[in-house]
């Protein structure tokens, strides 16, 4: 059995994510300056993220993927997390010890790349 804090934490960082992108699209604040892309120049894989996730608080979901393709999933991911803080144990569906990391590693660096391979090719559909 883990102890308490530990099936806890992924739920509370969830909901930390969500009121924290929350108050930033509606501060009309900018988030943190991505320092990967202040030293090589080149958008690291989650540049756009904190604003994906702001447009979708606004409803402009089109505009959320065109910033960062994986901000809807984080999205979804976060609320399950904080939903199931609120259930029984015996009730949890979200299991995170399950997600394998390297699995999310692998799909988070095959989204950067095909972004940046996009932008190599002059395509204007992703924003930086």
């Amino acid at each position: 059995m883990r102890p308490k804090w530990q099936t806890v934490l992924p739920g509370v960082a969830s909901a930390m994510v969500l009121v924290g992108s929350l108050f930033l699209a509606h501060l009309q604040i900018h988030g943190p300056e991505c320092l990967f892309r202040r030293t090589t120049g080149l958008p690291c894989p989650g540049c756009g993220m904190t604003r994906s996730l702001e447009e979708i608080w606004k409803g402009n979901l089109l505009l959320s993927v065109r910033y960062h393709p994986l901000g809807i999933p984080l999205f979804l991911i976060c609320l399950a997390g904080v939903f199931t803080l609120f259930l029984p144990r015996s009730m949890k569906f979200m299991q995170w010890n399950r997600l394998n990391p390297l699995m999310l590693l692998f799909v988070v660096l095959a989204v950067w790349i095909l972004r940046i391979a996009m932008m190599l090719n002059n395509s204007t559909f992703f924003l930086w």
